[in-house]
């Protein structure tokens, strides 16, 4: 799945028949207000995640608010069976009910619960004026929040399908999910999620990738280790050298895990170590700086991903990343 700058996010499923799973004008309903429907501009960094036999698709949905033409951000969400068929309608959270701060909703990071029907995406919330992962100053706004969905089985009506919490949409990051009970750990001004999924290691703990503001003024990427998805959360001891973020990561061979990152000097970094995040090496060798950011290989670009799959007894890695085209006569990607 890869999110391109012309609004779209196709899929490459053979089985989902349209391919475009979100494109610019779309209109969802908002997940608490049935009556509030909003068209969005555009969508980025896509996350998906496999739930209770349905393949849930997380986007950033853009939007400008016609009341006050401030530029806005919400979560939206589609979802389809995982032995195909069509994708669903769709839903979004337009804004966050309980923060009147926030107008952005950035970077999901999804999470599938122990009960493997519900999830929970952490993001970034931010206020209009706010640039992501900047020093807050005047009138700026920055919290960390919560999203939770879930996929529940309508035996009676045969409806499977991904629905965002009709009561409480979003949510503050308890304290207490953290070990150190601070949702900004020392060493650390802000964080928020990467724009990718969350993983569960095969010997059970969870792996968050998430990108961070030091106090330093430096930006990283890194992992949080969760024993839960409700609790037990520590951030890992190490991170990416500064300039490296929007992380996507994956569970490899013998425990270990790769980080792909998107750096400021236009490469996509690959990093590995062990499952507690403790010292993060880049892979050189292997997968390190093959792809760039852009086409010009400048900027950090658009946000990429990567998974680990089976294929005939053999594990592979499967990326996703931006890809450019000319329409009009103009480069899209």
């Amino acid at each position: 799945m890869m999110c391109s700058g012309g609004g779209a996010v196709p899929t490459e499923a053979s089985n989902s028949g349209d391919k475009i799973i979100f494109k610019g004008k779309d209109s969802f309903s908002d997940a608490e207000t049935a009556t509030l429907k909003q068209e969005f501009r555009s969508f980025r960094a896509p996350s998906l995640v496999y739930v209770n036999g349905v393949v849930v698709a997380t986007v950033e949905a853009h939007y400008i608010n016609n009341t006050d033409q401030k530029s806005c951000v919400s979560i939206a969400a589609k979802s389809m069976k995982s032995n195909g068929g069509k994708w669903t309608d769709g839903t979004a959270i337009v804004f966050d009910h309980y923060d009147v701060n926030i107008d952005r909703l950035l970077s999901p990071t999804t999470l599938v619960k122990d009960n493997d029907y519900e999830t929970t995406a952490l993001v970034g919330g931010y206020g209009a004026s706010t640039t992501p992962l900047t020093e807050l100053a005047g009138g700026d706004y920055w919290m960390p929040r919560m999203a939770d969905g879930e996929v529940q089985n309508d035996r009676k009506n045969g409806k499977l399908e991904f629905e965002w919490s009709q009561t409480a949409s979003t949510s503050e990051v308890p304290n207490d999910f953290l070990k150190g009970k601070s949702s900004t750990p020392k060493g650390f001004k802000q964080f928020l999620g990467g724009g990718g999924a969350g993983i569960k290691m095969d010997d059970g703990p969870y792996v968050l990738p998430i990108q961070a503001l030091k106090n330093d003024g430096t930006k990283v990427s890194l992992v949080i280790l969760a024993k839960k998805a409700w609790y037990g959360w520590e951030f890992s001891k190490d991170t990416s050298p500064a300039g490296c973020i929007q992380p996507a990561v994956l569970e490899w061979k013998e425990n270990k895990l790769l980080m792909m990152t998107s750096c400021e000097d236009g490469s996509r970094r690959v990093y590995m170590a062990d499952e507690k995040g403790t010292s993060w090496k880049e892979e050189y060798e292997t997968l390190s700086r093959v792809w760039g950011n852009s086409l010009k290989r400048t900027g950090h670009g658009v946000q990429g991903g990567f998974v680990s799959a089976t294929i005939g007894e053999q594990k592979v890695i499967l990326v996703s990343r931006p890809v450019y085209s000319e329409t009009n006569g103009k480069e899209t990607g």
